[in-house]
Order: C-alpha cells, then sequence, then structure tokens
C-alpha cells in the first residue's frame, strides 16, 4: 500500500501504453499527451491557444 507522507511513493515508474503528440501551429512547439491514442483538440502547453487536430487521411 502506497505511503502518501514517503515522498519515494509519488517517483515509481508508470507504465504507458500509449502516446499522441501534435504540434501547435502557433507557436511552433510539439504537445505531448502520454495515455492518449488520439487527441482531436487541445490547448498548448505552451502558448495557451486552442488547437483543432486534423484527423490523418484514412488509408
Amino acid at each position: 500500500m502506497p505511503n502518501e507522507d514517503d515522498p519515494e511513493d509519488d517517483e515509481a515508474p508508470v507504465e504507458i501504453d500509449s502516446m499522441c503528440s501534435a504540434r501547435c501551429p502557433h507557436c511552433g512547439e510539439l504537445n505531448v499527451f502520454p495515455g492518449f491514442e488520439q487527441i482531436l483538440v487541445f490547448v498548448c502547453h505552451f502558448c495557451g491557444e486552442p488547437v483543432e487536430v486534423e484527423s490523418p487521411p484514412i488509408q
């Protein structure tokens, strides 16, 4: 059972099955979303602007 008072418990490795990323068209920074398989819209972590992500073409 994790001990909330022990700071070392907060540093336990977390396994991530999926990850998405998208570049902000406003500032050009890469935004990373661990744990997500798809993103549709987001607020840029760097400039705060809203971004609508275009879906890749279906092949």
